[in-house]
């Protein structure tokens, strides 16, 4: 097992003809914990990760601090790999975050999510396909989910208005190789947004692309004698 843990503090100070500025930004804790490779018995090698990041920052406008503005964030983030065969690996890495503002005009609360699970590996081409292929395919899949809302409740108010809410949904695909010196490949994308507030407005999309490029090798060029 190892560990980080790290802190840090940041001052700074603007002199300005209508109003000082302080700013202090200190992150503690700072912690980041892993697990090295466990082999199990299926052959599956398991990493495994996560942490705590505490982040607060203070801004005061003024002489004395007249106006005191703090946000405060939080976030926690796992990471778990799984890994077999040759090059073959799925990962799921989440990163849950919190957060709350307070200046003289009320109170800011914010919250996001975010989910993402990735698959790469290598494939033998089939026996069917008709081309002489210099390297096996490469596959990458990845689905990604994130949710986030932010609200805000003024002075002398207990409700908290979501000014911010929305959904946002993906899957990418991305398959590549290498065929007499051309990398060709292909990347298909799908997203999905949807928000919650106002007028509840979303959209979809698809995207598809083929690309190719050509591979060169560096080389010596022939020379002949002089005379």
């Amino acid at each position: 097992m190892s560990a980080e843990v790290g802190w840090s503090r940041t001052r700074a100070h603007t002199l300005d003809t209508r109003s000082d500025r302080s700013v202090l930004i200190e992150s503690w804790p700072d912690l980041w914990i892993s697990l090295p490779d466990l082999n199990t018995p299926l052959g599956v090698r398991v990493n495994v990760g996560s942490g705590i990041v505490r982040t607060l920052r203070e801004t005061s406008f003024g002489v004395g601090r007249q106006q005191l503005r703090t946000d405060e964030d939080l976030q926690l983030p796992i990471d778990v790999v799984l890994g077999w065969a040759a090059d073959a690996t799925l990962r799921y890495r989440s990163v849950l975050r919190s957060g709350e503002g307070t200046d003289p005009t009320g109170d800011t609360q914010r919250n996001r999510s975010t989910h993402r699970v990735s698959l790469g590996s290598s494939l033998v081409a089939p026996a069917w396909l008709p081309l002489a292929l210099a390297r096996p395919l490469r596959l990458s899949v990845a689905w990604v989910y994130i949710a986030e809302r932010d609200c805000r409740a003024a002075v002398g108010s207990t409700t908290c208005v979501a000014f911010v809410d929305q959904l946002t949904r993906s899957v990418n695909l991305s398959l590549d190789t290498r065929l007499a010196g051309l990398e060709v490949g292909l990347n298909a994308g799908y997203v999905d947004r949807q928000s919650f507030v106002g007028q509840r407005s979303g959209s979809t999309q698809f995207q598809l692309g083929l690309f190719g490029q050509f591979m060169f090798e560096a080389g010596q060029l022939p020379v002949l004698p002089l005379g």
